[in-house]
C-alpha cells in the first residue's frame, strides 16, 4: 500500500540514482515480498496489516520525492539479493520463521487498540487520528516574541492561534537553515502542506526584487529631472 500511496507502478522503472536498475515489479516478484505472506505474524498479522494501511493512507504522500524513492528502491533491492544469496538466504526465512510465532513486546496495545483499527480501506484509526494530531499539532506554550503575546507578522499567541506553516520539509537544506532565520518563519513538519521552494525560486525572485528596484530608482530619477 504505501508503493501505492507515492505513486509507483509495478511496471514502474527503476529511480534514478539507485543502487539496483530493476524495476519495481521484478523486484517485489521475488523474495522476500513474494512470499511475505507466509510469514506474518500468526497472532497479529492481521493487526499488523492495518497498520501499515493506516500509515500508508497517511504518511504515503512524505515517500514521493525522488530521494526517498531512491532509498526504497535501493534497500528493496538489497534484501532481494540477499535473500538470493546461499550464505544468507537459510539464515534469513529461519529469523522470519521465528518472528512469525514470537511473541511481541506491544502485545497489550495492539490488542486494546484492535477494536479501534479501521474495517474499510483508507480509514484512519481513531486511537492513530488523535496521536498524529497531536504530534504534528503539539501546544505552542512559549510562541510569543513580545509584551501582549504579539508575534511578528500581526499573529497573536495567545494558545489558541496556531501560527501557518511558511516552510517546506522537501526543501534543500541550505534554504531551510536560511528561512528559519527569519522571524515568522514556521516549518510544515507534515511535509505536504507547503509547496518546497528551490534555487530557481529564488533566482527568480530576486531578479523580481532587481527589475522593481531598477524600475523605482529610474522613476525616481525621472521626477527628479523634470
Amino acid at each position: 500500500p504505501l508503493l501505492d500511496e507515492a505513486g509507483v507502478s509495478d511496471h514502474g522503472s527503476a529511480p534514478g540514482g539507485s543502487s539496483s536498475r530493476v524495476p519495481w515489479g521484478e523486484l517485489l516478484g521475488q523474495p522476500p515480498f513474494s512470499d511475505a505472506a507466509d510469514f506474518r505474524h500468526e497472532a497479529h498479522g492481521s493487526v499488523h496489516g492495518r497498520l501499515c494501511l493506516a500509515y500508508a493512507k497517511r504518511c504515503g504522500a512524505l515517500w514521493r520525492a525522488d530521494l526517498s524513492m531512491r532509498w526504497l528502491h535501493s534497500c528493496a533491492a538489497r534484501l532481494v539479493s540477499m535473500h538470493a544469496s546461499s550464505v544468507f538466504a537459510a539464515d534469513l526465512s529461519a529469523a522470519r520463521q521465528c518472528w512469525r510465532c514470537s511473541p511481541l513486546c506491544v502485545e497489550d496495545a495492539l490488542r486494546a487498540d484492535y477494536g479501534e483499527l479501521a474495517t474499510e480501506e483508507g480509514q484512519t484509526p481513531p486511537a492513530f487520528e488523535r496521536a498524529i494530531q497531536a504530534r504534528l499539532h503539539p501546544p505552542r506554550e512559549n510562541a510569543a516574541f513580545g509584551p501582549g503575546g504579539l508575534r511578528f507578522g500581526g499573529q497573536v499567541a495567545g494558545g489558541a492561534e496556531r501560527v501557518a506553516p511558511t516552510i517546506s520539509l522537501h526543501s534543500p537544506p541550505l534554504l531551510v537553515f536560511f528561512q528559519s532565520l527569519l522571524p515568522w518563519a514556521e516549518l510544515d513538519v507534515t511535509g505536504v502542506g507547503v509547496e518546497p521552494l528551490g534555487w530557481s525560486d529564488v533566482g527568480r525572485n530576486m531578479l523580481q526584487v532587481a527589475r522593481s528596484t531598477l524600475h523605482f530608482f529610474s522613476c525616481l530619477a525621472q521626477d527628479a529631472v523634470f
